[in-house]
């Protein structure tokens, strides 16, 4: 009897189309109907009111905030609106809810993970921090 040892080198070609925003996908079908999905979106979020002078100002929420995050404002109307927030962002633990209807709301899109802040939090907080070092906070309204 004998016995032959052999190393075979296979080569395998592995085709991954890759959509404008990075993601992965076996088929160019997937890869379609995603970016096809993504610029709808992108026409609609448009339609969403936003504060761009406010763009990467945070909310003074108390919350733990990141500096290399980008903060940007948005004032949903709407269940559609924040469905569209949803998908634009692609983040599920991100807190978009009914309770963002008629706010306007703070997202930091950090690298990790997107957080969601009420302006109202914001100003109940700065309210209580300053009522602590002694000023005398009781309304504070928009103008």
């Amino acid at each position: 009897m004998r016995i032959k040892e052999s190393k075979r080198l296979i080569e395998t070609v592995i085709i991954e189309y890759i959509s404008d925003d990075g993601k992965r996908f076996k088929t160019e079908r997937e890869c379609v109907a995603y970016e096809n999905l993504r610029d709808a979106i992108k026409k609609e979020f448009v339609k969403i009111q936003t504060k761009p002078e406010a763009a990467n100002l945070m909310n003074i929420d108390g919350q733990e905030h990141y500096c290399d995050a980008n903060y940007d404002w948005y004032f949903p109307k709407n269940e559609h609106e924040i469905a569209i927030l949803k998908e634009y962002y692609a983040d599920p633990d991100a807190a978009f809810n009914h309770n963002c209807i008629g706010k306007w709301i703070c997202v930091e899109d950090g690298e990790w993970a997107t957080g969601i802040s009420t302006l109202e939090d914001g100003i109940e907080h700065a309210k209580k921090l300053l009522n602590m070092f002694g000023y005398d906070v009781v309304k504070m309204e928009e103008k």
